[in-house]
């Protein structure tokens, strides 16, 4: 099934020019892990960054002081403007989404995450390069956790795929349909 991303929008897009892939990442939390190591994912740009170095993230990752692991949209960290970011849990299993929705997004508290999650994610809006407002949309889930301190601990461990071209909202590998 291919993804009908942006058709219904009433934005005239340009063809989309960057092929959605799967990364695997790993994030750090904020609290109780080494400043230099990366905290919060930026989809714009598609990568890890640490936020005390970050222009803007779009959700970050800490530990809950219940233990539990959470991503932290913008707002939820006190950071978002009136269109911050948002996540969302689904039941839908990671190959199985194709389209990003539009709506239902957790936009001011934390989402708790544990192994075998998928969480879909918009970005904060953002002036695409041909100057129209949108949004980027995601899809993640969730490989490893660890929540104990250590070398290697409080770290989340998640595929990603990003649909990088501005304003579309498919989210299959490859060049996304209009």
């Amino acid at each position: 099934m291919t993804a009908l991303a942006a058709c219904s929008d009433p934005f005239a897009l340009p063809t989309p020019a960057f092929p959605n892939v799967v990364d695997t990442v790993s994030l750090y939390a904020l609290h109780g892990t080494a400043i230099a190591l990366p905290s919060a994912y930026r989809l714009e740009d598609h990568q890890a960054v640490r936020t005390d170095q970050a222009l803007g993230f779009d959700f970050a990752f800490d530990i809950d002081t219940a233990g539990n692991a959470v991503l932290l949209p913008t707002r939820a960290l006190g950071l978002g403007p009136e269109f911050g970011s948002g996540a969302q849990i689904t039941a839908e299993q990671f190959d199985s989404i194709f389209v990003a929705p539009t709506r239902d997004y957790q936009l001011d508290s934390a989402v708790v995450v544990a192994v075998g999650d998928v969480v879909l994610i918009q970005s904060r809006q953002t002036v695409c390069s041909f100057g129209i407002p949108a949004f980027y949309y995601a899809k993640l889930e969730i490989l490893g956790l660890e929540t104990t301190s250590g070398p290697n601990g409080r770290r989340l461990d998640f595929h990603i795929l990003v649909d990088r071209n501005c304003g579309y909202r498919g989210l299959e590998p490859g060049l996304p349909d209009r």
